[in-house]
C-alpha cells in the first residue's frame, strides 16, 4: 500500500481506491444512520440514504400471520384473518381479502323413531328451532326425512318451515320413504327458494311441493324459525318418522 495509506478509518466509512491518484480514500456513505434508523419507502430510482427518502410508508409486518400486498399506491399489510379462512384474490384491480370457504355443517341429526297411531289428527312428530342469523343471505338448508306408513292411503306427512308448509306427502304407505327438501335464501334473509323431492321404494308417491321454483316462502331467517314435521293418519294405519337430518349449506 502507498506510504500515504490511511491508518484511521472514521465510523460508517469505507475505503475506496482511486486509481487516478493511486491512493485509498475513506468515504463516509451512511451519514446519520444509527442502529434504530427505519429505511422509509422512496421513489423509483432514488438512491438509498438515511434521510433522502420520503416519510415512511410501510413499517413492515407487525403480527404473526400478517400478509404484505400492494394496494395500487403503496405496500401495506393485511392483518390475519380468522381460523379456517383463506386468502382470496379479487382480481388485478382490487385488494386481496380473507374469505370463508363454503361448507356443510350438521345442525340436527335425530334417528329416534316417532310413531303416530292410526286415526290421529295433524300432530307434530319432529321439531327444530333454527336460531336467528344462522343462515347467510345465500345460505341454505338440506333436510332429509326417512319415514314409513301403513294402512288405507289416507295418511299425510307435512314439512313446515315457519308457518309455511313446503312439502306434503298425502299417500304415506310403504317403508323407508325418503324426502329431501332444500331451502335457500335468495340474496336476502327473508326470501327463499324451495327444492324438494321424495322417493318411495314400494308404492306410488303423492308428493306435493314447491319444486325448483323461485316462488317460495318469505320467512325472516334473521329471527328464530321453527321447523316441523307433522303427521296425520287415517283409520287404517299409523305412521313412523324414523329419523331426519338438517344440514347447513354455507356459501
Amino acid at each position: 500500500m502507498p506510504s500515504s495509506s490511511i491508518t484511521t478509518i472514521p465510523d460508517k466509512a469505507v475505503l475506496q481506491w482511486y486509481d487516478s491518484v493511486k491512493a485509498w480514500t475513506a468515504t463516509t456513505v451512511l451519514v446519520g444512520v444509527s442502529s434504530s434508523t427505519v429505511i422509509a419507502g422512496g421513489t423509483n430510482g432514488q438512491a438509498l440514504t438515511s434521510n433522502g427518502a420520503d416519510p415512511a410508508k410501510f413499517q413492515g409486518m407487525t403480527t404473526q400471520g400478517d400478509v404484505e400486498y400492494h394496494n395500487g399506491t403503496d405496500r401495506t399489510r393485511l392483518a390475519p384473518g380468522t381460523s379456517g379462512q383463506f386468502l382470496q384474490t379479487k382480481g388485478a384491480s382490487a385488494n386481496p381479502v380473507w374469505a370463508s370457504a363454503g361448507s356443510i355443517g350438521v345442525l340436527k341429526l335425530d334417528w329416534a323413531n316417532a310413531n303416530l297411531a292410526a286415526g290421529q289428527v295433524e300432530t307434530t312428530m319432529k321439531t327444530y328451532t333454527l336460531p336467528g342469523g344462522t343462515l347467510g343471505t345465500n345460505d341454505g338448508l338440506r333436510i332429509t326425512i326417512l319415514y314409513s306408513g301403513a294402512g288405507d292411503n289416507s295418511s299425510t306427512l307435512r314439512f313446515k318451515f315457519g308457518a309455511t308448509t313446503v312439502f306434503t306427502d298425502t299417500n304415506v304407505v310403504g317403508s323407508n320413504i325418503r324426502a329431501q327438501i332444500e331451502i335457500y335464501n335468495l340474496n336476502s334473509a327473508s326470501s327463499q327458494r324451495i327444492i324438494s323431492f321424495g322417493i318411495t321404494p314400494s308404492s306410488t308417491p303423492a308428493f306435493s311441493a314447491t319444486t325448483g321454483s323461485d316462488q317460495g316462502p318469505s320467512i325472516n331467517t334473521a329471527s328464530d324459525v321453527t321447523i316441523l314435521i307433522t303427521g296425520e293418519t287415517g283409520a287404517g294405519g299409523g305412521m313412523d318418522v324414523l329419523g331426519w337430518t338438517i344440514e347447513h349449506i354455507k356459501t
